[in-house]
């Protein structure tokens, strides 16, 4: 195994960062844009570059003092205002990453999971699955 990335490898690393897109990434790290997608699902799965992006990501979580409970946190803080304010879809968006996070939408099939997200007056219900997510809201004064 190689202990050092290439210079096109170490940048490719740093761009990937940027928004978590490989095919841009690779891209942005000089490989062609022919071939940025595939490079970049390559690049992803070598272990080297695997290893310096989880790396610079733990690096960066530390940096700015992300971890899992403020990003949950925040998560329930922006659900519960969205429920106040009426705000189904984003209500709904966050019962998903809280339900993603606890692995209630296990994936159980080879083509992938279908999250259905239905929303109405009386509240939102979430389904994937055998997992089934409700929430209720009052109703208007």
């Amino acid at each position: 195994m190689r202990k050092t990335l290439t210079p096109k490898q170490a940048m490719f690393v740093r761009e990937y960062l940027v928004d978590l897109n490989a095919t841009q990434a690779a891209i942005r790290a000089g490989y062609s844009e022919k071939t940025a997608y595939c490079i970049g699902d390559e690049n992803l799965k070598k272990p080297d570059i695997a290893k310096a992006i989880q790396q610079a990501m733990d690096e960066r979580g530390k940096r700015l003092e992300i971890t899992q409970d403020t990003v949950m946190r925040n998560i329930e803080e922006l659900r519960k205002k969205a429920e106040k304010e009426k705000q189904l879809s984003v209500a709904a968006r966050c019962l998903e990453l809280q339900g993603k996070h606890l692995s209630m939408f296990a994936d159980n099939s080879k083509e992938g999971t279908q999250v259905m997200v239905f929303v109405n007056r009386a509240g939102v219900l979430l389904k994937a699955g055998n997992g089934t997510l409700a929430i209720e809201h009052a109703s208007p004064d």
